[in-house]
């Protein structure tokens, strides 16, 4: 496929918009882009930068992972305790079910087992 010099330079130019362009993870956000925009660290030491990295990534644990884990746990509680309501329902309803009609019950074990069976085979 042959491509023409100017085909080339409109695409080597996209290249270079994109590149200078904002990354997608700033979102439009004016506060995220002030931090971003400020040094990183204003020491020349690499302990001291080290240091001060280290001390910004802990604020920044504390101020946003931090919450975040903790309303997800809430959820993921919430979410297990729905579950284990379901299964308990369930359970109760097979429970009353082979208790009411134990010979329906058994047939369709035996079914049940045969199926699985049959399936395995395979």
């Amino acid at each position: 496929m042959m491509t023409t010099l100017s085909q080339e330079k409109s695409a080597a130019e996209g290249v270079a918009r994109n590149r200078d362009a904002e990354p997608p993870f700033m979102g439009g956000c004016p506060e995220r882009k002030k931090k971003m925009s400020e040094p990183l660290s204003p020491k020349d030491d690499p302990h001291e930068e080290i240091a001060y990295l280290k001390g910004r990534v802990e604020a920044l644990m504390k101020e946003q992972v931090a919450p975040a884990v903790g309303a997800m746990a809430g959820q993921a509680e919430a979410i297990a305790r729905s579950a284990r309501n379901q299964v308990e329902e369930c359970r109760d309803r097979v429970v009353s079910y082979t208790t009411e009609k134990p010979l329906t019950a058994l047939g369709i074990a035996v079914a049940t087992g045969f199926v699985l069976a049959h399936l395995c085979r395979r």
